[in-house]
């Protein structure tokens, strides 16, 4: 008797869990890694900005370059004075959109901190030293990006 409860126990669990997990993938876009909130790519940009901001990230751009490449729909690009920071600055915006319900695809550059980018989808996160910024120059690549109004 005592074992027949418990796997009737076991049985009703594991449905809930199951019942659990399909309510939480039908909130998900999977192409997006959105979870239920619909923000605008601009509107996340923002967001990533004013994370950058907060850990005193310096010269934030934010570009739309949704109508010149299918890869993404937003850059922000900004610039921090060392390793230290720009690796602060990456966790803080990660973290920030994270918080939204998006997760981050891809991060790249993170171990050398020189140049992180991250990866959310219709954004990408460009953080750099002020050399690399100046060598790789973004800005001038998508000369022809609408630039988002921002001030920190």
């Amino acid at each position: 008797m005592h074992a027949r409860c418990m796997i009737e126990q076991f049985v009703e669990m594991n449905e809930r869990e199951a019942d659990e997990k399909v309510i939480a993938e039908s909130l998900i876009d999977w192409n997006t890694g959105r979870i239920g909130m619909e923000l605008t790519a601009s509107q996340l940009a923002i967001e990533a900005a004013t994370a950058a901001a907060d850990k005193k990230a310096k010269d934030i751009k934010i570009l739309d370059i949704e109508s010149l490449t299918p890869m993404t729909d937003c850059f922000v690009i900004c610039s921090a004075s060392s390793s230290t920071q720009v690796e602060a600055v990456a966790r803080a915006v990660e973290e920030k959109i994270e918080s939204l319900g998006i997760r981050c695809r891809a991060r790249e550059g993170l171990s050398e901190a020189r140049w992180v980018l991250l990866d959310f989808g219709d954004l990408v996160v460009h953080v750099f030293r002020p050399e690399e910024r100046e060598f790789y120059n973004l800005e001038r690549l998508w000369g022809d990006a609408v630039e988002v109004p921002f001030e920190a």
